[in-house]
């Protein structure tokens, strides 16, 4: 991440691992600094299997519909960016929706605009 993005995050978010969570295809992991507990809103959205990157940095979520999208960005140009490869335009997510599981065994969707905080 760079030194300029560095300065204008407001705050960080500490590192959280888990030996169950891998980083594979569809997953969402938090950009971070070199140094631990200094996540931000930058994230990567995995197009392959990146089994280097745990227990290095934060898995928050995965895509668990919608893999035509993902196969889509992987048609993007890119650019090398140290050990990221990055689309050469920018890419925004423009809706995202948090799901829990339900008791029934399902998922509840619900949409994420309540759950915004500012980094």
């Amino acid at each position: 991440m760079s030194k300029g993005l560095r300065a204008v995050a407001k705050q960080t978010v500490p590192d959280e691992f888990s030996s169950t969570l891998q980083h594979k295809r569809g997953v969402l992991s938090m950009g971070k600094f070199e140094e631990p507990h200094t996540g931000t809103s930058s994230f990567s959205m995995l197009l392959g299997d990146a089994p280097s990157l745990d227990g290095k940095y934060t898995i928050f979520g995965r895509v668990v519909a919608g893999d035509h999208v993902l196969s889509q960005l992987e048609q993007l140009e890119t650019r090398r960016e140290g050990i990221f490869v990055k689309p050469k335009e920018r890419v925004e997510v423009v809706s995202a929706v948090l799901m829990h599981a339900s008791d029934g065994g399902g998922l509840e969707l619900h949409e994420c605009e309540d759950q915004k905080t500012e980094l």
